[in-house]
């Protein structure tokens, strides 16, 4: 019993041994896989535009459960559209063969690995690209044009974190000057449950004055 006391212990504890982190060496790292296409296997279409945005499978199904669904769910669906692709293709090509007396290659059959497509209509490109830039590295930039966007996408996703961050930094800084950028976004955003919600934690008289009346009358 005693030993699996000492084997819980931390590296800390143990002064023969040192403990190295390097979380901004990580960080940096995950945010340049994340920025280049070629090393990711998912794209987003984000937006009416449809405007590509990049990220790892494995890193999104491990961070949130709702990215994990949503890149199963896509995954099976674009095996089978390949399947029934593939299929056609094989009958047409088995017959060429045969006409021309061919012999079929042995790996005719096999899979390739497509990049995972996915389209998101609910979300700015902005907001979409900070959020998983935030699930790839930790690390999210939140000013008063996206913060309504992350703090609808955080809740989406399961990032209760960086939902109450988003929340916090609203009203935080919501004053004559901001709020008509708030407004704007909270309209764009009219669609989600936590956009009325904040809207009703914003001090009365700013949000009067967002709708064009007189708090005074």
């Amino acid at each position: 019993m005693s030993s699996l006391r000492e084997a819980s212990h931390s590296f800390e504890d143990e002064p023969s041994v040192l403990l190295f982190k390097d979380r901004e060496g990580l960080t940096v790292d995950l945010s340049y896989v994340a920025s280049v296409p070629d090393l990711c296997d998912v794209k987003f279409l984000v937006g009416p535009d449809r405007l590509p945005v990049y990220g790892v499978r494995a890193v999104l199904s491990t961070r949130s459960r709702i990215f994990y669904h949503h890149i199963m769910a896509r995954q099976i669906e674009m095996k089978l559209e390949e399947k029934r692709k593939n299929t056609k293709i094989l009958k047409v090509f088995k017959k060429m063969c045969k006409v021309l007396r061919v012999k079929i290659p042995d790996n005719i059959n096999k899979d390739g690995i497509p990049k995972i497509t996915i389209l998101v209509d609910s979300f700015d490109v902005r907001v979409f690209e900070r959020l998983i830039r935030y699930v790839h590295c930790g690390i999210v930039s939140v000013d008063t044009e996206t913060a309504v966007g992350l703090m609808n996408a955080a809740n989406k996703f399961e990032f209760p974190e960086l939902k109450r961050a988003c929340w916090d930094f609203v009203l935080d800084c919501v004053g004559p000057e901001t709020l008509p950028i708030i407004m704007a976004t909270a309209s764009y955003y009219s669609h989600f449950k936590e956009t009325g919600r904040l809207l009703e934690n914003v001090r009365t008289p700013y949000l009067f004055l967002g709708l064009g009346l007189n708090p005074s009358k």
